[in-house]
């Protein structure tokens, strides 16, 4: 009895232990969670001030309004500067209102350098064009976080790139669009610096539910290649209940079955024209189990001691009994002589 009363209480204490693992786990993913937006926020508003500070170049009005080639090539050495230390932009151009390219620079291996007039090419077709000319002054169009396409195929390696786009007006009057070419790959080693220091899986998820980052490489960016998207199976439809539950409110942590999942809403653009994306820090009941192994490990060490030591103690406390009851003397009693009594 005294040895299952004391397995009983270290299973117990191995319950308590776990739970409060648990309860550690789900702050620890919240934590998670919110450090890691502030870096995407601060990325994201690092990509809005640098933009506002392009536009606000006094030069682009005479460039605007006259194209002066003299104004151009000032405002291209300003911005082959600014693209070679940066080295955040793919490209940097301005393009007029019937979508034609009038200034370009691209960064290369070797800097920034401007692109000739005869490789200017007109953009009027390109959904980015199309959306910037549709906001007001002062806004900003951020694109969908996607990969780069060049002559209609997806580059190799991956190049991540998300565009933002400002509306140049003068006095009022929208003349032409700023557009830049963040490279997202940057966006993409700020979630792998943070997920080295979370124990669960670090996602990245698109409005629609895609993986953009995954818990495995071929998860990702599966909507760029419709013609293999259904061999793998994408976080809407893995998990649909709960991304039916994040669509109801921009941050929060769900406990379920599958694990702890922690998330947070990043947002890009402004005035209605803007694409929302799903943080999510999670950390799944296989995760989970494993972490608790050691510890589990540890108490059943413990309990294998205790009873050890129970039966070392009840063997040895049976001999210490039995040895006394063998030592004990036997008192040799004369007979009560009673025939006195009747003399």
């Amino acid at each position: 009895m005294m040895l299952v009363f004391a397995n009983l209480v270290l299973w117990v204490g191995y319950r308590l232990s776990a739970d409060n693992m648990k309860e550690v786990w789900r702050d620890l993913t919240d934590l998670s969670a919110d450090s890691t937006l502030y870096t995407l926020e601060r990325r994201r508003n690092d990509l809005r001030a640098d933009l506002k500070l392009l536009a606000s170049n006094p030069d682009l009005i005479r460039a605007i309004l006259y194209y002066d080639e003299l104004v151009l090539n000032r405002i291209a050495s300003d911005w082959e500067l600014f693209v070679s230390e940066k080295r955040l932009y793919d490209q940097v151009r301005l393009i007029d209102l019937s979508g034609m390219e009038r200034l370009r620079v691209d960064l290369t291996s070797h800097g920034a350098s401007r692109v000739s007039a005869d490789q200017l090419q007109n953009k009027s077709n390109r959904y980015y064009f199309q959306q910037g000319l549709a906001i007001d002054a002062g806004a900003i169009y951020a694109s969908p976080i996607d990969l780069n396409v060049e002559q209609g195929e997806v580059e190799i390696p991956y190049k991540p790139m998300i565009r933002l786009v400002a509306p140049l007006d003068v006095d009022g009057e929208i003349k032409a669009l700023l557009v830049v070419n963040a490279l997202a790959s940057h966006i993409f080693g700020d979630l792998e610096r943070h997920a080295r220091l979370v124990h669960g899986g670090l996602l990245l998820l698109d409005e629609s539910g895609n993986y953009l980052r995954g818990f495995s490489r071929n998860q990702e960016w599966q909507f760029m290649f419709p013609e293999s998207s259904t061999e793998t199976r994408q976080f809407n439809e893995s998990y649909p209940d709960l991304w039916a539950m994040m669509q109801q409110t921009p941050s929060g942590q769900i406990s379920r079955p599958e694990g702890i999942f922690s998330f947070r809403t990043v947002t890009y653009g402004s005035s209605g024209f803007t694409h929302s994306y799903r943080l999510v820090v999670v950390m799944t009941e296989e995760q989970q189990q494993a972490l608790l192994l050691p510890q589990r490990n540890l108490w059943l060490f413990i309990a294998l001691v205790l009873t050890l030591l129970l039966l070392f103690a009840v063997l040895v406390l049976g001999r210490y009994r039995s040895g006394q009851l063998q030592a004990k003397p036997v008192v040799n009693r004369k007979p009560v002589d009673l025939w006195h009594l009747f003399r």
